[in-house]
Formats: structure tokens, C-alpha cells, sequence
């Protein structure tokens, strides 16, 4: 859709007009920019009718040419009008097209109406599952929040999807570089028992920069009965700066009767804010009797939500002098 001078003015002018209260001038307006193919006016035009005029049926014909015409904010909102009227299949299908032309925000809605209809095939929920660890890499890499409502979708196909649906879906993002991926995978692996083959995933999503993969593949190796392994997963982590990670190393170091390394590690994880670390920390300056340094830890940790935090702070208060 080309603009013009023409169409230019006009969305301008419905803007003052809007701004004035003058509802009927600010309509005209961006009628005539929407006549004149200006896409702005467009987007206005079915804005003031269905938050201002509250004309649903109105703003959902605007809103389907908007989206006719390629328009990402046509299809969302498009999507947005069919679920809230029932319609939830042309929803789906207006979400899905604002994925496609690139909307992240889209996905979680996309995701939703999919996972809830009983008849989505295999395959659509396998691409569904790729796109979401698509999303979640984004909030990895770079912690872009408007991916979440993905996030917390992709909890939820883990939880409810067909488990190998879902699975095709993890393995296809893995092989593609997902962090996310090889994270959800390590995940499916490890509730089927397959311990081995979800250190391997893990260890891929923490070199694609998913930093708890550390910390929780170091975890799986403890069970498989492999510390030193587990030693060196940990190590890596706590050198990438993963707080998890740091106060996992922390209480290997603890383990093997290295308590000066040890703390070193505990503080690294509890200036990172993980509160294990700060727990550990207080505990072992506790033991070594530094008694203040303690209670400022363990503190942290108690605000941190440290199960048994609040009981070991009281009995450090309790030993302080006055």
C-alpha cells in the first residue's frame, strides 16, 4: 500500500483531531488515508472504531484487510477480535500468519489456540515446538522479555504436548543450533532415564550459551556416578560466569576438604545471586567463625527463598555476641 502527501496530511489531521476529542473528524480522516492506501490509516482507522466506537464488526473488517495486505498488526489483532468472539480456528490461523511475518510475540498465542485443539496433527505440533525453542533462543541470547508468553508456552507443550511430538520438535531445533533445543531435549531424555544421552544435550545447550545447562548436566553426571565429569561441567560454568554452576563447584570443592577454594566458589555463586551459594557461603564462614559475614550471607539466602535459610540465620544471630 503507497502513501502519498495526500494520505500523509490526512493521517496527520486525524491525529490532532483524535487528540481533540473530535471522534467523527479523526474518523473521516483516516478513512480518507485508508482510502488513499496508507497503511498507517489503516491501523488507526480500525483502532479508533473498536476502542473508541466499540464497533467490534467494524474494526474486524478493517482489521482483515490490514491483514489481507501483509500487515503484522492486521493479523494479531485480527487474531485478537476472532478468539475473544469464539471464532478460534480463524484465530489460530491469523496468529500463525503474524508469526510468519515475523511477530514473536504472536507465537505464545499461536502456541496456545494449537496445543488446545484436539485434532493438531504430529507434524503441527512438532513445528509449533520448533518455533517456541526459536523464541526461547531469543530470550537466551539476548533476554528479550517479549518473547515470555513463547517461554511459558513451551512449559507447557513440554507438559502436555504428545511426548513425541514434542520430541520431534526439540530434535529438530537442536539440530538446527537451538540452545533451547538441545535444553528441552536434555529434558525428554532424562525423563525417560536416558541419563547418558541428556548430559550430552545439556552440555550442547550450555555451549550454545544456555548457561544453567551447565550446572544441571554437572547434576546429572552426580547421578550417573561420574564426579569428575560433573567436576568439569561445573568448572566451565563457573568460568562462563554461571552462578549455579559456581556454587555446584563450590561444594565439589567442599567434598574433596578444599574449604578456601570452596568458599571462593560459593561467593562467586552468591554475587551471581543464586541462593545455594549464599546459603553454602554462610555456612562455611559460619564454621569458620566469621560470624557477621555469615549473617549477611545467609541473609541473602533467606531472601532468596533457601529452604532452611531462615532457621540457620536465627541460630547465627543467636551465637553473635549482644
Amino acid at each position: 500500500m503507497a502513501t502519498g502527501g495526500g494520505a500523509d496530511t490526512d493521517v496527520a489531521r486525524g491525529e490532532e483531531l483524535f487528540s481533540a476529542g473530535d471522534l467523527d473528524g479523526a474518523q473521516a480522516a483516516f478513512e480518507r488515508a485508508d482510502a488513499a492506501g496508507d497503511p498507517r490509516g489503516t491501523l488507526k482507522l480500525a483502532s479508533l472504531l473498536e476502542d473508541d466506537r466499540h464497533d467490534l464488526a467494524a474494526a474486524e473488517h478493517v482489521w482483515r484487510r490490514a491483514d489481507e495486505a501483509g500487515d503484522l498488526n492486521g493479523s494479531g489483532n485480527l487474531g485478537r477480535l476472532l478468539r475473544e468472539k469464539g471464532d478460534l480456528r480463524g484465530a489460530e490461523d491469523a496468529f500463525f500468519r503474524c508469526v510468519e511475518r515475523g511477530s514473536a510475540r504472536a507465537l505464545g498465542d499461536w502456541g496456545a489456540l494449537l496445543l488446545n485443539r484436539e485434532d493438531a496433527s504430529a507434524e503441527e505440533i512438532a513445528a509449533m515446538t520448533d518455533r517456541l525453542c526459536g523464541a526461547h533462543d531469543l530470550f537466551i541470547w539476548n533476554k528479550d522479555t517479549s518473547v515470555m508468553g513463547a517461554v511459558m508456552m513451551l512449559d507447557a507443550a513440554a507438559e502436555r504436548a504428545d511426548p513425541a511430538a514434542f520430541e520431534a520438535g526439540t530434535r529438530r531445533a537442536d539440530e538446527r543450533g537451538s540452545a533451547s533445543g538441545a535444553w528441552q531435549l536434555a529434558w525428554v531424555l532424562r525423563g525417560r532415564g536416558d541419563l547418558a544421552g541428556a548430559v550430552v544435550a545439556f552440555r550442547r545447550s550450555a555451549e550454545r550459551g544456555h548457561g544453567e545447562a551447565w550446572s544441571f548436566g554437572a547434576g546429572t553426571c552426580f547421578e550417573l556416578g561420574d564426579p569428575a565429569t560433573a567436576e568439569a561441567m561445573a568448572r566451565e560454568g563457573d568460568r562462563a560466569g554461571v552462578a549455579k554452576a559456581s556454587s555446584m563447584l563450590g561444594s565439589i570443592l567442599d567434598e574433596r576438604g578444599q574449604p578456601e577454594e570452596a568458599i571462593a566458589a560459593y561467593r562467586r555463586g552468591d554475587e551471581g545471586g543464586d541462593g545455594h551459594g549464599s546459603f553454602n557461603l554462610g555456612i562455611s564462614l559460619a564454621q569458620g567463625g566469621d560470624l557477621g559475614g555469615a549473617e549477611a550471607a545467609l541473609s541473602r539466602a533467606v531472601e532468596r527463598d533457601v529452604d532452611n535459610a531462615a532457621e540457620a540465620l536465627a541460630q547465627i544471630r543467636q551465637m553473635r555476641p549482644g
